[in-house]
């Protein structure tokens, strides 16, 4: 998106995104076998999940006048959920990982 936000600059053409957080769909409920909103809940600093509508509301305000100066920017609609990110999933064979040691700073001399 940046790069194209540059490029296309001079012509008028901004160029920007929505990175929409956990946004609660019956659609995609229906989906899982388990209830995957309520576990991506206690992720969330907020503790709710997102509305379609909210989104919505996100892409209309970068289609307004009040947004004719911002381009090559993300707007994250996930109520801080990008501030807060422990993993949602776990990954039993990252367990099994050797302990991460070097140390660029640590001379070999």
């Amino acid at each position: 998106g940046k790069s194209l936000a540059v490029e296309w600059a001079a012509d008028g053409v901004r160029v920007n995104s929505v990175a929409p957080g956990v946004i609660f769909s019956q659609t995609a409920q229906d989906n899982y076998d388990f209830d995957i909103f309520e576990l991506s809940r206690s992720k969330i600093p907020a503790t709710r999940l997102g509305r379609p509508e909210e989104v919505a509301s996100a892409v209309c305000f970068l289609l307004s006048p009040g947004a004719q100066f911002i381009s090559g920017a993300t707007l994250r609609v996930d109520a801080g959920g990008s501030l807060y990110s422990p993993q949602m999933w776990s990954i039993d064979e990252h367990k099994n990982l050797p302990e991460y040691t070097w140390n660029p700073y640590k001379s070999k001399l």
